[in-house]
């Protein structure tokens, strides 16, 4: 099983402009609505690979409401705790014409000691040896940053793997925990190491500082240019395709829940990449937050294994 932490879940409304312009009035002329957060939006490709998960986080008000229902609607298994603070309602701007993606996000409510206490025994009352637990996306200002890397350590003594998607202190907490795999794109990377990366050797280097803290997957996410898979053992890489993107909303939480089902059903590291790739860079050319059909993401893997061209090096 798969559980899913989201500790400020959001409704995201896409706004779709053409040739938006400041100071000046700009015409809508498409909108649409969809549960996301970043944990979310892991369950919800995991639904679409026909995989199991269960979402779980922290939920309230109005907004909190309106993701159950969308929940309901994508037949997305949840187990949330309640919060008196309202949810998220984030605004993700895509400008057709320009090709520019602007989102526009709330800070999210405070969330107290008893509520944290409460979601994290419902983590550990739902993930069990075995299970695989992601936790991703942004850690609200309320709460300590060192929470992932609480997380990972109870999980790791009840032999449950971890995969974290997160950034700046958050992400430099939880990579002390040793999680079995990160995914940082390659801001995040830069961020986690404050050094700008310029070339493959660049990025290797400090890969490979991840490995004494318990690390056994890096997957280093390049936009459009690719993405990376380091091991001890050995190196991946697919190059970027051109495609017609739509949305680079929710691209790398698809690659973290592709990941995650491919560890779930045992497949092999470059199975499991193969197939983190294929969703992601299907998952672009749709609208909003919404993932990439199963059927889409095999014709992907076809163009992939025909001009991704992955690259293997033992190291």
């Amino acid at each position: 099983m798969i559980i899913t932490v989201t500790l400020s879940p959001t409704i995201d409304k896409t706004v779709y402009v053409n040739n938006f312009q400041l100071d000046l009035v700009n015409e809508i002329y498409d909108t649409r609505e969809d549960a996301g957060g970043k944990g979310i939006n892991v369950s919800k490709m995991i639904k679409k690979l026909e995989g199991n998960s269960i979402a779980t986080g922290c939920i309230g008000g109005r907004v909190g409401n309106m993701i159950i229902d969308k929940l309901q609607e994508d037949g997305i298994n949840y187990d949330f705790v309640p919060v008196q603070t309202n949810s998220r309602y984030n605004i993700k701007l895509v400008d057709i014409v320009n090709k520019s993606f602007t989102d526009i996000n709330e800070s999210g409510g405070v969330l107290t000691i008893d509520e944290i206490n409460n979601l994290e025994n419902k983590i550990f009352s739902l993930a069990k040896e075995g299970d695989t637990l992601v936790l991703s996306g942004r850690v609200p200002s309320s709460i300590e940053s060192n929470i992932y890397r609480k997380w990972i350590e109870i999980g790791k003594g009840k032999g449950i793997k971890t995969i974290i998607d997160a950034d700046l202190e958050p992400l430099r907490e939880a990579v002390l925990a040793g999680p079995y795999v990160i995914k940082p794109n390659i801001h995040e990377l830069e961020r986690l190491f404050q050094e700008n990366m310029n070339s493959i050797d660049d990025i290797r280097k400090h890969v490979n500082k991840l490995y004494q803290y318990g690390i056994k997957i890096v997957i280093v996410s390049l936009g459009d240019k690719g993405a990376y898979l380091f091991t001890k053992e050995k190196e991946l890489y697919y190059k970027g395709l051109e495609v017609d993107v739509k949305s680079t909303v929710g691209a790398g939480d698809s690659m973290v829940g592709a990941f995650a089902y491919a560890i779930d059903n045992n497949y092999s590291i470059e199975d499991a990449f193969t197939l983190s790739v294929s969703v992601s860079t299907a998952t672009v050319q749709k609208d909003g937050t919404v993932m990439a059909e199963l059927e889409e993401v095999n014709d992907m893997k076809i163009r992939i294994d025909g001009e991704g061209k992955i690259v293997c090096n033992n190291l």
